[in-house]
C-alpha cells in the first residue's frame, strides 16, 4: 500500500480509484464493512482502492472534545489497511484552512485532485465547513455507495461507544466491536527487574503514540515482541500530569528483551483495580496468581 500525504500545492497522478472516506479511528467492524465494500468495488471496476482520511482527528482541531488519543494511531492504521489490501492511503492534514472549505470547495481543492470513479461512505458521513456536506451532496458529482450502520447491543458501533467501553474496562465488548483486541504499542525503556519476583520480568513500557486511555488497573494481556507472542499482566495508570504509564509483568523471566525494543500489548481482560498489599511476599503472590489467570485467558482466546 502506498501512503500519500496530501498537500494543496502538490499534483497527484494516480490511476482511477474507488475512495472510501472517513475518519476511521479504530478500524472497527463498521469501518471494515465500509472498506471491504470499497475494495470489492475497485476490483469489480478494474480500478484501485483508496482510503481518504484526516490527521489529526477533526474533533481535536475543532475542539469538539478534549484531546483523548486514538484507538488506532496513524502508523497502526496504515499497517491494518495494508493487511486488508487497500492500494492507497491518502492522508489529508486537517487544518483550520481545510476545515473552512465549503463542500464545493473541498471537492474542488481536494477530491478533484484525484481520479475518483466512486466514493464509499457511511450513512452518517459529513464533510465541509460545519458538516454541511453529506452523501447526497457527494452524489451530485460522484457515484456514491452509502454503507448502513453496524450495531452491537442495540447501539451503533462507533469510536464513541468503543471509547466508553475502554474507559469501563469492558474488553470483551471492545474486542467484539474492533474484531481484535485493543492494542497499545511502546518501547521497553528499562532492563527487566526481577528483584520483586525472581522468576518474573517486570518491564517499564514507554507508550510510543497518542493512544486512547483505558480504565486504570491490572489487565491480562498478550504481548508481542518481534515474532514472539506471550501472555502477561499489565499495570496501566495515568499520572497526575495526564501521561499514561504502563508496566508489564511476564513469565518466564528468561525471555530475551532488549532496551528500546518495540513491544505491542493487547488488552484481553480487566482483572482488578490496583491494591495495596501488606508485604512484598503478598504482592509477589498476587502477581503469580494474575499471571496464571492471564495464561488461561490467552489459551482460551
Amino acid at each position: 500500500m502506498e501512503l500519500i500525504r496530501f498537500s494543496l500545492t502538490e499534483e497527484f497522478n494516480l490511476p482511477g480509484i474507488v475512495a472510501a472516506m472517513g475518519h476511521f479511528d479504530g478500524l472497527h467492524l463498521a469501518h471494515r464493512a465500509l472498506l471491504e465494500r470499497g475494495i470489492a468495488a475497485a476490483k469489480e471496476t478494474g480500478t484501485k482502492s483508496a482510503v481518504i482520511t484526516f490527521d489529526p482527528h477533526p474533533d481535536y482541531v475543532l475542539k469538539k472534545r478534549p484531546p483523548g488519543g486514538y484507538l488506532t494511531p496513524l502508523a497502526h492504521k496504515q499497517e491494518l489497511l495494508a493487511q486488508m489490501g487497500v492500494d492507497y492511503l491518502i492522508v489529508v492534514p486537517f487544518t483550520l484552512e481545510i476545515a473552512n472549505l465549503t463542500p464545493a470547495e473541498f471537492s474542488e481543492k481536494v477530491l478533484d485532485r484525484f481520479n475518483i470513479k466512486m466514493i464509499i461512505v457511511g450513512f452518517d458521513y459529513r464533510y465541509g465547513r460545519g458538516g454541511q456536506g453529506d452523501s447526497a451532496t457527494l452524489g451530485k458529482k460522484y457515484p456514491v455507495i452509502v454503507v448502513p450502520a453496524e450495531t452491537y447491543l442495540g447501539e451503533k458501533i462507533g469510536s464513541v461507544f468503543i471509547r466508553r467501553m475502554l474507559e469501563a474496562g469492558n474488553m470483551a465488548a471492545v474486542r467484539t466491536m474492533l474484531g481484535r483486541y485493543y492494542e497499545i504499542r511502546g518501547r521497553i525503556t528499562a532492563d527487566p527487574d526481577c528483584a520483586l519476583v525472581p522468576e518474573i520480568s517486570i518491564l517499564n513500557i514507554e507508550i510510543s503514540d497518542d493512544y486512547q486511555a483505558v480504565k486504570p488497573g491490572i489487565y491480562a494481556v498478550i504481548a508481542s515482541v518481534g515474532i514472539g507472542c506471550f501472555s502477561g499482566v499489565a499495570q496501566y495508570d495515568v499520572s497526575s500530569s495526564g501521561r499514561p504509564t504502563m508496566r508489564l509483568m511476564v513469565h518466564p523471566a528468561h525471555i530475551d528483551f532488549s532496551h528500546n525494543e518495540t513491544i505491542a500489548v493487547a488488552f484481553t481482560r480487566y482483572l482488578r483495580a490496583e491494591t495495596n498489599h501488606a508485604s512484598a511476599e503478598e504482592l509477589a503472590a498476587q502477581i503469580r496468581s494474575d499471571l496464571v489467570e492471564a495464561e488461561t485467558i490467552k489459551e482460551e482466546s
